[in-house]
């Protein structure tokens, strides 16, 4: 006989999808609803059509979308405002909603409000494009912007856009995704289905000897009639006007596709097409894209393509931006993903450099080279951001979710805890006591518990930042320290009409010189902390002559006669001497070692000490009662060992202690150091957290994966040979004995005295 709980009808848990203005917006969503339904098949997929869809989306405008969300979903509907959605038959059965971008309209708010137990996912629109820029002009938010408001995770692409986020919204809980869009599984999906292969497009492009792109722009305040109407006309006459050319026209969502007529009626018809096809799909048979400020640029470089962008901008607008010289232009061009014309004369000119095969296409190469670094690619971004929505539905303490960024405040520490190191010992006396712990959120500097700890236990007044252009830390800071000094090197960061929040504490002060430490810190009274941070050249922060002028700024104060001062260091991942050409070492970036900046610091006080909390690193005068906790100790060992200053076998026993001896606690917060920097990893960048988390793999036994870890921190620059001893090790117990005989005949050449290789390597030879 059945319990009377059994007699129950088991409803499906269901995801609703809410699409509201137009495709550009919710392409990320595609790829991930087919990871979903993958991990979850049994749940339902529901998407629901705000009423203005069939106005900003007329029918069979975006065919290949259309036809692949028919595929992934269980039920499509237009919004009723009775919410009456065929398949629900309870508000508990909706666990997910994701919305095609994160701001709330009545439409979103009435179902979000209908389902008050699902977890709410927002993705902002344009999300590349909605960076804290080097190159501000002064501006306001948009409305759209601030109204962020209604959501579990705001899913971003990018870290440097976690800052901005923090910045505008007034509860950011954010992780960071990637781009999904652009998996290559996904590519392939699009640029293999019979629907396009099938295509008019494919059929008439495969037999053209150059094919064009125009992405093209519905007239609009920045987009004025003549400009649209003079971009239209060029690119007809350019590219038309030879008749072995062909133009194919990817029109805006809300752009009437009548308006092109008055435009190529002239022309043969034979000559041009406006299509509806995925601008992937357009890119893949074009040689050529020209787009008018949109991220369909994007979309093309992720396919190799080359882009011209033609548009005159000329009404300031919160998504364009200001170049060095003062110039309107797009970010795509400003981040070098485009070269940007604004006369038909330079459109041609661009044009026929790239066909002439005798010119300098180093532009071209630039362009794609500049979109592999911001979009490196990428096969599992849509698996991540799936698995981590349902995270938030039903967390699990996982080993397989160890890949997952957090979501998290910008504040949030890996445990929610409100202290870090402030404690006090039996007789009541306060200490610091240094311990293994995640003290960054992603895309911050520091959390600001540490600066109230720090700002306590060392009696430390004054606050001085230099080269993170973030507001919210100063923000932050303003609330905690009597005096905040910022600086940034380049005038335009320093405008303080850009720094609108800052606006509202009395006790912030902002510079724009390179000598202002010297000028500055003589006449400051109290204590300081200062928060030295890389001036980075990720479009954001600036250079000085010296590259990267953290140097200067230690001999500054050294200059200065503080000798006292609490100094933070922030992403010294970037601090590591690393093989690259004469060129790029001159051109790309040049950071001094992390032990050129110790020996500097040491130079102003012989008495300070050191600890690596992650990417932070702490220097403290050593009068002060600091424990440091044994994890500690080994990390900034690990870190600071060059190859030479120490005794290697100190070096193997902390690293050892790091593999075998950490805590849970512990452990997580080396994965956090991972999970919040491997979208970094680069030749230089990232190794040693790839190194440490591969360490405690080992430790854990699960050899396959402390293995992968390994050889990618070999490959990102952690070339030691004792990264090769553990590689080996990890390869040998994972039973992949060629790595193992690559790598120990390595360490045999580079450490020939190192006893237990060579034990290894007997056993080894046996196979």
């Amino acid at each position: 006989m059945l319990k009377k709980s059994e007699n129950k009808v088991l409803q499906t848990n269901v995801i609703l999808i809410l699409f509201e203005r137009s495709w550009g917006e919710v392409d990320w969503i595609l790829p991930v609803l087919f990871e979903l339904k993958k991990i979850k098949p049994d749940w339902k997929i529901i998407i629901i059509f705000s009423d203005l869809w069939k106005k900003y989306n007329p029918d069979q405008m975006n065919r290949t979308l259309d036809l692949e969300l028919k595929k992934i979903a269980d039920n499509i509907v237009y919004f009723d405002k009775k919410i009456v959605i065929p398949g629900i038959n309870s508000p508990d059965q909706v666990k997910i909603i994701i919305k095609d971008n994160g701001s709330d309209s009545p439409f979103k708010l009435s179902i979000q409000n209908a389902f008050p137990s699902a977890k709410i996912i927002a993705h902002p629109h344009h999300t590349t494009q909605l960076l804290a820029q080097r190159y501000n002009h002064p501006r306001s938010f948009n409305e759209w912007e601030k109204s962020f408001f209604k959501h579990d995770a705001l899913l971003i692409s990018k870290r440097l856009e976690a800052t901005y986020f923090y910045n505008v919204l007034s509860n950011p809980k954010i992780g960071i995704v990637g781009f999904p869009r652009y998996d290559k599984w996904w590519i392939d999906v699009l640029l293999n289905s019979q629907e396009f292969k099938k295509s008019e497009e494919y059929a008439i492009c495969s037999k053209k000897k150059r094919v064009f792109l125009f992405a093209s722009r519905w007239v609009t305040r920045e987009a004025p009639a003549d400009v649209i109407d003079y971009v239209k006309r060029s690119v007809a006459e350019v590219i038309l006007k030879d008749k072995e050319n062909f133009l194919l026209i990817k029109p805006h969502p809300r752009e009437k596709i009548e308006t092109f007529h008055s435009y190529l009626s002239k022309y043969n018809p034979n000559q041009w097409m406006v299509s509806n096809l995925h601008s992937i799909q357009l890119a893949s048979i074009s040689d050529l894209a020209i787009s008018v400020w949109s991220s369909v640029v994007h979309d093309i470089l992720r396919l190799g393509k080359p882009v011209i962008e033609f548009f005159r901008f000329v009404t300031p607008n919160s998504t364009y931006e200001v170049d060095q010289e003062g110039r309107l232009t797009s970010i795509s061009n400003l981040l070098g993903f485009s070269v940007l014309a604004e006369t038909k004369e330079q459109l041609i000119s661009y044009v026929n450099n790239f066909f002439d095969k005798n010119a300098d296409h180093s532009i071209w190469h630039g362009q794609k080279e500049a979109f592999r670094k911001f979009c490196p690619p990428d096969n599992n971004a849509s698996n991540k951001t799936a698995r981590l929505i349902y995270n938030l539905f039903d967390e699990k303490d996982s080993k397989d979710n160890i890949d997952l960024p957090f979501i998290q405040k910008p504040d949030s520490l890996i445990s929610g805890e409100k202290q870090l190191f402030l404690e006090k010992n039996q007789i009541g006396e306060q200490y610091l006591n240094l311990q293994l712990k995640r003290i960054k959120a992603c895309g911050m500097p520091v959390s600001s518990v540490l600066l109230h700890e720090l700002k306590n236990f060392f009696d430390t007044e004054i606050f001085v930042m230099t080269g993170t252009f973030n507001e919210y830390m100063a923000n932050i800071a303003a609330q905690i320290f009597k005096e905040v000094h910022k600086v940034e090197f380049a005038a335009d960061l320093y405008q303080v009409q850009q720094m609108d929040e800052i606006k509202k504490f009395d006790n912030i002060k902002i510079y724009n010189s390179s000598l202002f430490l010297k000028l500055l810190l003589p006449n400051i009274k109290g204590k300081i902390l200062f928060f030295l941070s890389i001036h980075d050249n990720t479009v954001i922060t600036v250079k000085s002559k010296t590259n990267y002028p953290i140097i200067e700024e230690i001999k500054a104060i050294k200059e200065s006669n503080v000798t006292d001062a609490v100094i933070l260091i922030n992403n010294i991942r970037y601090f590591y001497p690393i093989k690259i050409n004469e060129h790029e070492a001159q051109s790309y970036r040049r950071y001094p070692t992390f032990n050129d900046v110790l020996k500097q610091i040491m130079s102003i006080n012989p008495k300070y000490r050191f600890a690596i909390l992650g990417d932070i690193a702490l220097a403290y005068p050593g009068d002060y009662p600091v424990s440091i906790s044994q994890s500690v100790a080994a990390l900034t060992l690990s870190r600071t060992f060059d190859g030479n200053n120490f005794d290697v076998n100190a070096v193997l026993n902390a690293e050892k202690y790091l593999s075998d001896s950490l805590s849970e606690t512990e452990k997580n917060s080396i994965h956090s150091f991972h999970k919040d920097y491997f979208s970094y990893e680069e030749p230089g960048v990232g190794g040693y957290f790839r190194l440490w988390k591969g360490l405690t793999m080992l430790g854990d036994e699960n050899y396959i994966e402390a293995k992968q870890d390994f050889l990618i921190a070999y490959q990102l620059g952690c070339n030691h040979w004792r990264i090769l001893w553990y590689l080996t090790k990890s390869a040998f117990l994972s039973g992949d004995i060629d790595l193992c005989k690559e790598a120990i005949d390595i360490i045999s050449k580079e450490a020939p005295y190192f006893e237990p290789a060579k034990n290894l390597k007997k056993q080894i030879n046996l196979y």
